[in-house]
């Protein structure tokens, strides 16, 4: 394998994680309830990351997707959770194998990306509680009609509750932009099954080159 391979299998696998992480992250928020403003800041800024010259500008700092490549390493090596949620972890990749279909889908729907794109625009100029407001009226109006319909299972008072939602739909977007960054990498479905080795690798070289 050439460097150039190697390299879009390192945006790959970043990709990747940004879906990983921000499913994860949309389902804590489903099952705990709410907090984490760290989370939501990184995920505007991943949603707000229209024009990147790489894949690594779209996340900033590495460290912003530790939990997102902690994930991939897990589901690649086999290993289960550390505490062993195992139900967690099916309903986990049951989002993401949804996100990944909406996103699929969604790079060919040129009448959504532009709604989508004009309520980014608008929510990056907005202050953070406008913006989250401005997003989540834009995942509802766009991204909720489209089938497969991302449906968290969780608390029920959480998933009733018109202040978490918001910032759960915040997280289901920036899962849903990095999705599309997969695909726009050459990211498929089959090489999450028939290249694991080759995705491990290139997940050591991620860690390698950000450490």
């Amino acid at each position: 394998m050439n460097d150039a391979q190697q390299d879009v299998l390192g945006d790959q696998i970043l990709a990747l994680a940004g879906v990983c992480q921000f499913a994860l992250y949309a389902h804590e928020l489903a099952v705990a309830g709410g907090g984490y403003a760290a989370r939501h800041y990184v995920a505007r800024q991943v949603i707000f990351a229209t024009n990147p010259e790489t894949v690594g500008e779209v996340f900033g700092e590495t460290g912003n997707l530790k939990d997102g490549l902690a994930y991939v390493r897990r589901q690649l090596t086999g290993k289960q959770n550390d505490n062993g949620a195992k139900n967690d972890d099916k309903r986990i990749a049951r989002y993401i194998g949804q996100v990944l279909k909406l996103a699929s889908k969604l790079r060919h729907d040129d009448s959504t990306l532009s709604n989508l794109s004009v309520a980014i625009d608008r929510a990056k100029v907005a202050p953070p509680a406008n913006a989250t407001a401005i997003l989540n009226t834009a995942y509802q109006n766009n991204i909720s009609p489209l089938r497969p319909r991302i449906v968290l299972q969780g608390n029920r008072d959480y998933l009733g509750d018109s202040e978490i939602l918001p910032y759960v739909r915040l997280q289901l977007l920036a899962a849903v932009r990095c999705g599309i960054l997969w695909r726009q990498c050459g990211g498929r479905f089959p090489s999450l099954f028939l290249r694991r080795r080759a995705l491990l690798a290139a997940l050591e070289r991620v860690h390698t080159r950000f450490s």
